[in-house]
């Protein structure tokens, strides 16, 4: 089988047309909306759909991002003038804490 016929017998895969609102969607969700609104505010664009796909289509779209590398902030010049040569990171959230390790932890 060539290309050709594999065309003809294989459609390609429709994309979403809620990636179209992608960067919407997030920010409605990160203001708290819920899902309901969202999709009200879809129906209003154009876009028919249900709290359901928003929610599957949330999922996948905040997947590709828990992934990405997590860059170490700088140590402030509060830190380095306070001699903390030993820290460590906390997870707070999304955000990455700088807190001095414990003496203990440093020996």
């Amino acid at each position: 089988m060539n290309i050709e016929e594999f065309k003809k017998k294989n459609k390609p895969k429709r994309a979403s047309s809620l990636k179209e609102f992608e960067g919407e969607i997030l920010e409605l969700k990160n203001d708290n909306y819920s899902l309901k609104s969202i999709v009200q505010f879809l129906k209003k664009n154009g876009v028919i759909t249900t709290f359901q796909n928003v929610s599957k289509f949330l999922k996948s779209a905040t997947k590709d991002t828990k992934n990405t590398p997590i860059s170490k902030p700088a140590i402030s010049e509060k830190a380095k003038s306070d001699n903390f040569q030993n820290f460590k990171l906390e997870r707070k959230g999304k955000d990455l804490e700088i807190k001095a390790a414990p003496e203990w932890a440093t020996e």
